[in-house]
Parts: C-alpha cells; structure tokens; sequence
C-alpha cells in the first residue's frame, strides 16, 4: 500500500486525476487531494459534486511579488505538514513547482504535466525541480527533458473511450427546444496568466448580437447583466461537457473549453490574446479551432464560416482530431506506479 498525494490547481484537474484516482484507490492505495476551492470557486463545484475528501490549500490572495512569495511560503509550509502526516510516497499534479520543492525537502517524488506556457518562471522552475514531467508535444517545452505524448490533457476525461453522452442531462435543460446552440463562455480573467488582460465589455453587445439570429447557451464565471440572464441554464458543473457535446460552436478565452469542444468534435473559436503551441497547432492541422484573440470582425467571419461548413466536412476534421489524440490515462497510470530512473530515461528535450 502506498500513500499518494493529488494537489489540484485548476478546475479541470479533478477531471484529468479522477480516473487515476479510481485506480489507485481499486488496487488499496491510499489518496490524498489538496484542492485550491478557496480561490477556484469552479474547482470547488467540481470537487463537491464529485464528493472528493480534499483539505484546502493555501489560496494566492494578492498578485504582488510579495503575495505570490508568501502564497509558495506558506504553501510550503502546509505541505510538508500533509506530507509528513500522512507518508506521502509520491506528489502528482499539474505544474508542480511548489510540490517539487516539497518533494525535495522530504526526499519523495514530484511528477505532473504541464500545458500552460505563459507564466515562464512557473514553467522553468517546475522543469528544474520536478523528477518527471509529462507533456503534449504541440507544448513549447523543446528547451526541457520531458516524456511528450501525442494528444492533449483533456483526453484523460473526454476520450471516446472514457467520455459516454448522456442525453437526459441534455433533455433535463431543453437544450435544444431552439437547435443546437452556440455556447458563448465569458471569463473574469483571475487566472495568474491572465493578470495583464482586463474583462472585454464588448463581449455583452456581442453575445446580444448572435442571440439575434442564433440560439445560444451562455456561461460565465461572474453575474451579468440582467437582460443576459435568460441565455444561462442552470446545470451542475459535471454536467458542462455532456452540454458541450451537444452544441454546434464554442465561442470564448477559455482555451482549455476550445480543446475540449475539439476533442468533443465541436468547432471552437478561442478569443484569448494568450495563445501557445497547442492553440496553434489545432489550428493548423485540424482546422476546427480559429484564434482571433480579440477582434470582434474576425470572430464574427469564424462564426459564419464554421456554421455553414457542412456536416461531413466537421466530421472528417474531427476523424483527424481522433486519430491523433490517444488516451494518456495509461501514461497517467505510470506516473504514478513506474519506476522513477525508467521513466528519467524516456524524458527527452
């Protein structure tokens, strides 16, 4: 019996782990999550609606370097706690820079994944301190030893082999009483990456101007206003990728919901004016996922373009999407179980 330790940072996380989870667990290992619910309210949702036990960790509460110094303090601090509370064998998680340090400090492993390039010193200390750190390798991490793998995070949880539709969730909302609507998804931008972006007001006028002559389903993760309020629908938050499903576009800065909408077979247009290799890259061979950061003339043309493309032309762009995207649950499943020297020796720049 082993003792393992799950740190969750981004809403997604719990979705990427939850199969590993269940593994462990089925085989008689212990595990243990810590989940960022206090600054991370979707992460929070998700983890109450999984009925997960977590402890809370230490929440980022000031973007200042002096803030984000004491957030790795005293995470630090919590951490080597938990770790030697409770024997922890090995730390699994996404980016895991502090981890890392943890793991050092008490002579464990580090091991996670990585797909977010833009915060640079996050990423470079995550490779420095980290024992093995898996990638896709559309991710711009050339300069740095990794075990790169040819799909995306997001196959974990929404692989065909994992992700089954159910319709009643669908039916449960009226989803379609109009057709198939296009899912429009507005983002605070609290995201460390994104500290340098402010929210778009445009975007309300936007959504105004679609809901004229679409059907649409909004979400966002703030209150808007009041006249917008008929275009949400109330779901629970595991429920969101079986209505994704079922949507003929995505349209919004959330890049991981545009490679989710892709691996789901749905056309994304991601607004973000953070772009990378993955955002890239889908761009370039699939063609199902258009990146016009925040034009709003160009948005519009990638609307009308992706919704008069026919159907068996969305089909054979999302054959090539499948064809490519293998399920990483088994790579997950070795983070966890493989020797770490075997796996040292696969990492390659």
């Amino acid at each position: 019996m082993r003792n393992f330790l799950f740190l969750l940072n981004h809403a997604r996380d719990a979705y990427v782990l939850n199969n590993l989870k269940k593994k462990l667990t089925d085989q008689g290992d212990n595990v243990y999550i810590g989940s960022r619910n206090l600054d991370k309210p979707h992460l929070a949702e998700i983890i109450h609606e999984l009925n997960w036990d977590t402890f809370l960790l230490e929440p980022i509460t000031s973007r200042s370097p002096i803030g984000i110094a004491s957030y790795i303090f005293r995470q630090i601090v919590q951490l080597n706690k938990v770790v030697k509370k409770y024997k922890i064998d090995r730390i699994i998680s996404s980016g895991p820079h502090v981890a890392s340090i943890v793991a050092k400090r008490n002579g464990i492993y580090s091991v996670g994944w990585a797909d977010t390039e833009h915060v640079k010193l996050q990423v470079k200390c995550m490779f420095r301190l980290s024992d093995v750190i898996i990638t896709p390798e559309f991710a711009r991490f050339n300069q740095y030893r990794r075990i790169s793998f040819k799909s995306i995070i997001d196959s974990a949880y929404l692989h065909p082999s994992i992700f089954k539709y159910n319709p009643e969730i669908v039916e449960n909302i009226r989803l379609l009483e109009n057709g198939r609507p296009i899912l429009y998804r507005l983002t605070n931008f609290t995201a460390l990456h994104d500290k340098k972006i402010k929210f778009r007001n445009w975007e309300y006028d936007f959504v105004r101007e679609i809901a004229k002559n679409h059907p649409i389903i909004l979400v966002s993760e703030g209150e808007v206003p009041k006249d917008l309020q008929k275009y949400q629908k109330k779901f629970k938050i595991t429920n969101f990728h079986h209505i994704l499903s079922q949507c003929k576009l995505y349209i919004g800065s959330g890049g991981s919901t545009a490679t989710e909408a892709n691996l789901l077979g749905i056309p994304a247009i991601y607004t973000n004016p953070l772009t990378g290799g993955i955002i890239e890259e889908f761009q370039k061979r699939f063609g199902l996922l258009h990146n016009h950061r925040i034009t709003k003339q160009l948005i519009l043309k990638s609307m009308n373009y992706f919704l008069s493309m026919k159907k068996s032309e969305i089909n054979s762009r999302y054959k090539k999407i499948l064809n490519y995207c293998e399920n990483i649950n088994p790579l997950l499943y070795r983070l966890a179980n493989d020797d770490i020297e075997i796996l040292k020796l696969e990492a390659r720049k």
